[in-house]
């Protein structure tokens, strides 16, 4: 895999392993399985945390469809297409799915009400905003960085 680091305007390009691909190599995951679940566990002492749980969904090996939702999901299939398809999960689309009968159960839509940018606080609010602006304006200084390196290339 190659990286590219934005350090001001300079990019920079190096060879970069991918630890992530090494591990899973090391330790794969039965066919049509695609959950992990690690316990927290002090490598001193050997003392297991057991009400510390993380669970690694690996959402691409998911053999079933997950979008759009149907009448039949249960709770799982919600929640893994929830976390897959965010972006398509807007206000306009559940109101659709809502007259055609899926509605989603309590617990995700208690999770879409919490979500609402309506229920933020105003400091919340600013906070989002002033981050979305960040982003923004690096996006723009990477284009920027981008143009200014195929330019400089073309040149030479």
């Amino acid at each position: 895999m190659i990286a590219i680091s934005y350090e001001g305007l300079l990019m920079r390009k190096w060879r970069v392993e991918d630890l992530l691909k090494i591990r899973s190599e090391k330790n794969p995951l039965p066919e049509g399985q695609y959950v992990k679940h690690y316990v927290m566990q002090d490598q001193v002492s050997k003392q297991a945390l057991s009400h510390l749980h993380m669970i690694q969904v690996e959402l691409p090996r998911y053999q079933g469809s997950l979008f759009p939702p149907q009448a039949d999901f249960s709770d799982t299939d919600w929640w893994l297409s929830v976390l897959r398809y965010s972006s398509k999960y807007t206000a306009k689309f559940l109101q659709e799915q809502e007259r055609e009968g899926i509605i989603p159960p309590d617990p995700i839509k208690k999770a879409f009400s919490r979500l609402s940018y309506k229920r933020w606080n105003n400091d919340m609010q600013k906070e989002y905003k002033f981050e979305l602006d960040y982003v923004n304006n690096k996006k723009e200084e990477v284009q920027q960085a981008e143009k200014d390196a195929i330019w400089r290339t073309k040149k030479e």
